[in-house]
């Protein structure tokens, strides 16, 4: 027989002192309870509250859960499956929400929020949506830092190209001089095409780290003929605040026809 308590503190499903099995009020619960768990019909423990205040349901062994930054709450037997289910409404939300104060958006700083209504998942961080999943399984990251931009006129050799023509700046890490400054470390794409504007000499366009050549094999390169295209992409890991910039040698680079980009991705 389950366990059950309602709004008036009746409890049902417990044989308490040697009572029969069947509807005790609270007065009695008080007096004759063991008060570091309750069992249903005696021959299973359901619930268990140690010394420390540490739940366990299904076990008796919450206060030996000692994993990083401890555990009040531990569900499960230890043996076979186990779970925890939010029941809601077909268009209503269910959210496990992480606190750390008592009021506004202290109340909800993480969180995971399923949306049956658009059957859409969401986890949240610093009280902000960081990624959706939506019904078809898409996933979006709005918070993502992502820059794409143009530049409007020739770009002399030897001159950062600018970010004049600014088309994508989520998270605001690219600034107009065309430069971009990783907010965290990790894995970021990169990718630049553009074409030159005259036939002297060799066209190359260098990626720069931290205003510097990040290496040969980060240059784009094409020889001697006008409005030809070269390009360059692929990945490099940064710290944080690492910038990056890329810049023309030995040639005029043509306004207009040429786009460059970057994300994080890792």
């Amino acid at each position: 027989m389950a366990v059950v308590i309602n709004g008036s503190g009746t409890v049902t499903g417990l044989a308490v002192g040697g009572l029969p099995d069947g509807s005790v009020d609270s007065d009695t619960l008080a007096s004759g309870i063991d008060k570091t768990s309750i069992s249903d019909s005696g021959d299973a423990t359901a619930m268990t509250i140690d010394s420390g205040e540490r739940i366990g349901i299904g076990n008796t062994v919450a206060g030996t859960m000692n994993g990083v930054n401890s555990s009040i709450l531990t569900i499960g037997t230890g043996s076979g499956h186990s779970g925890m289910t939010v029941y809601t409404g077909s268009t209503n939300e269910g959210t496990i929400n992480f606190a750390d104060d008592t009021s506004g958006s202290g109340t909800y700083k993480g969180m995971v929020r399923y949306d049956h209504n658009t059957n859409a998942l969401t986890l949240h961080s610093n009280a902000t949506e960081s990624i959706k999943i939506d019904s078809s399984g898409a996933v979006t990251m709005p918070s993502q830092p992502v820059a794409s931009f143009g530049w409007s006129g020739d770009i002399s050799a030897n001159n950062v190209i600018p970010a004049n023509l600014i088309r994508v700046n989520i998270g605001s890490h690219l600034n107009s001089s065309g430069r971009f400054t990783a907010p965290i470390a990790g894995t970021y794409w990169y990718g630049y095409v553009g074409m030159s504007h005259n036939a002297t000499n060799n066209f190359k366009v260098e990626l720069l780290k931290n205003g510097s050549l990040n290496g040969n094999d980060t240059r784009a390169y094409t020889h001697d003929v006008a409005y030809s295209q070269n390009s360059i992409f692929g990945f490099i890991t940064l710290s944080a605040n690492d910038y990056l910039e890329f810049k023309p040698q030995n040639v005029t680079l043509h306004s207009n026809y040429g786009q460059i980009s970057i994300k994080l991705v890792a």
